[in-house]
């Protein structure tokens, strides 16, 4: 196509191509042929689509002139500039067949080329259309900050981010979620840095992992949030979590276990208890929170400390499932064991932490007995 336009115009010729750099006048139509006004078209634009330039760095735009063929006495116009919104895009060169504009502001700019002759008739337009993107960008996608936490509760929050800017995101440009106003002492991070090999590309997402630790003093505060990179500084979207503080209050009640009916003697497997979290604080293993066996008089439990998995944590009114490994004594019987939430108290450091029993206890009988089918007196047969 391209081939066959440029020959178009040099065989067919009659183009004038004043006002365009580097550009030669064509000699016009043989004697031969005769021509009159009407007969000469207005030059048409090839060129347009979509594009994406960055705020600040010049974007280049290519258009071409053509005449059909077939336009035996050539076409014409008039030096016309392309239009475009001087507050968006900032036209900084032409040549032939090129414009470079310098992107003003972020957004939706159009660049619109149309040429047109002495008589106002006007050839085929071209039309780019521009998103203009800034090179460090934000926005929130999500974020599980509470907007209640109690008194020195320590939770664990995900902050999600999406790069909506045109620069890739790494460990070493020093991007990171900036902790802005932070008036209540909840965080003592003051940037959430990404973790090491993280490389966040335009449009993707990433979350940012931390922990708050509820005031022991005020009521209220907000806390802000936003990505920062060192030359750009703080860049995006800003996260605003409005946070109140209460009283503790722990508290749990007994669901269910998954223990089966009953277990052969020198048995181990692996059992569920489910709790419920009835009170106001977060159970996380930065408190830390985990399920202990207050009474184990067979000793079925491998440890007394249940712990909940790494990187759980369970809030008010949500259950949770925790798996301990048991094991059957040699001898058959009913065991009756007891289970019970646990928090240990850093109020005095972590050096002095105090164990502190609540909630409901979960009653558990483990019945030991032989298989049925267990065969005792094996004798050989020929």
């Amino acid at each position: 196509m391209r081939r066959l336009i440029l020959w178009s115009m040099i065989a067919f010729g009659g183009i004038a191509m004043t006002g365009i750099a580097g550009a030669k006048e064509d000699p016009g139509p043989s004697p031969s042929i005769p021509c009159f006004p009407e007969d000469v078209a207005p030059l048409n634009v090839f060129g347009g689509g979509s594009v994406q330039a960055v705020l600040g760095e010049p974007v280049t735009l290519p258009f071409e002139l053509f005449c059909y063929i077939g336009q035996l006495c050539g076409c014409t116009y008039t030096s016309t500039p392309p239009t475009f919104d001087p507050e968006a895009l900032q036209l900084l060169d032409k040549t032939q067949g090129y414009f470079t504009f310098l992107p003003l502001k972020s957004g939706h700019a159009t660049v619109h080329y149309q040429l047109c002759d002495s008589q106002a008739r006007c050839g085929l337009a071209g039309e780019w259309t521009i998103e203009i993107v800034a090179p460090e960008d934000a926005a929130l996608v999500s974020h599980t900050i509470p907007p209640q936490i109690a008194r020195g509760n320590i939770v664990p929050v995900e902050i999600k981010m999406r790069n909506t800017g045109a620069h890739t995101w790494s460990v070493d440009g020093g991007y990171g979620l900036m902790v802005l106003n932070d008036g209540c002492g909840v965080t003592s991070e003051s940037l959430i840095a990404l973790a090491p090999g993280t490389v966040v590309e335009p449009d993707a997402e990433h979350i940012f992992s931390t922990v708050l630790t509820g005031s022991a003093s005020l009521t209220t505060c907000t806390l802000e949030m936003r990505m920062f990179e060192p030359s750009a500084g703080p860049f995006g979207q800003i996260v605003v979590a409005g946070l109140t503080f209460v009283d503790p209050k722990n508290d749990a009640s007994a669901i269910s276990s998954s223990l089966p009916s009953s277990i052969a003697p020198e048995t181990s497997i692996g059992v569920g208890f489910t709790f419920r979290n009835t009170g106001n604080t977060v159970w996380s293993e930065y408190a830390p929170f985990f399920l202990t066996a207050i009474s184990d008089p067979c000793g079925v439990f491998e440890s007394f400390v249940i712990p909940l998995r790494r990187g759980d944590s369970v809030a008010p009114n949500e259950t949770y499932q925790f798996i301990a490994q048991i094991g059957a004594p040699l001898t058959t019987g009913d065991c009756a064991v007891q289970l019970r939430m646990q928090m240990e108290d850093m109020t005095a450091g972590p050096a002095s932490p105090i164990a502190k029993l609540f909630g409901e206890t979960m009653n558990v009988v483990i019945h030991v007995a032989e298989p049925p089918n267990l065969a005792t007196n094996w004798e050989g047969y020929e």
